[in-house]
């Protein structure tokens, strides 16, 4: 029986140390889900999870259209992500939390793929502060990046995904140890 992918595998980026894939993590694993060649979009590239979601996918021989609102640091999570792997990705700016700009890119990332089978939506953005004290423009603004972006993201997604496309969506928090540098 084939050895089974620890999931912790691919989207350990807790610390700022790199993620540290080899492209024989996925090439000689024969459970692990066929990405060879899927047109895939992920958003919130630039670093975290996105990032390691992003070089996952690379390293297994997705396509991907990486997008994020940070051009410098998405531009760099791609070229990282490039480095001797079967795959290939590609940088497109996107704030999701803005419904013609999130239109334009995916329809640019569609088109530049031939099609989409999989969106994994990752971005996400947070602030730790006890409820009472979160101030109103904060609260917005989280709102529409996290529940905004999703129901923008999921219907441009939808708009080009082929029959049996996949859409995934993964929020996080930091750990505790995260919020008490913050």
């Amino acid at each position: 029986m084939a050895e089974m992918i620890n999931p912790s595998r691919l989207f350990r980026r807790l610390s700022s140390e790199p993620l540290d894939i080899t492209i024989s993590d996925y090439t000689e694993r024969t459970d692990f889900m066929e990405l060879k060649n899927k047109k895939i979009i992920v958003t919130g590239c630039a670093q975290g999870i996105g990032e390691s979601t992003l070089r996952a996918y690379v390293a297994a021989g997705a396509q991907v259209a990486a997008m994020d609102v940070n051009t410098e640091m998405g531009n760099a999570a791609v070229q990282n992500a490039n480095k001797d792997t079967p795959g290939s990705a590609f940088f497109l700016k996107c704030d999701v939390s803005n419904r013609e700009e999130v239109d334009t890119a995916f329809d640019e990332a569609a088109d530049q793929m031939g099609g989409l089978d999989v969106l994994a939506n990752i971005a996400g953005v947070h602030r730790h502060a006890p409820t009472h004290e979160v101030p109103d423009e904060t609260l917005e603004w989280l709102f529409k990046v996290n529940m905004n972006g999703t129901i923008y993201t999921n219907g441009a997604a939808y708009r080009h995904m082929t029959e049996g496309g996949s859409i995934c969506l993964l929020y996080t928090s930091p750990s505790p140890r995260d919020r008490q540098k913050s």
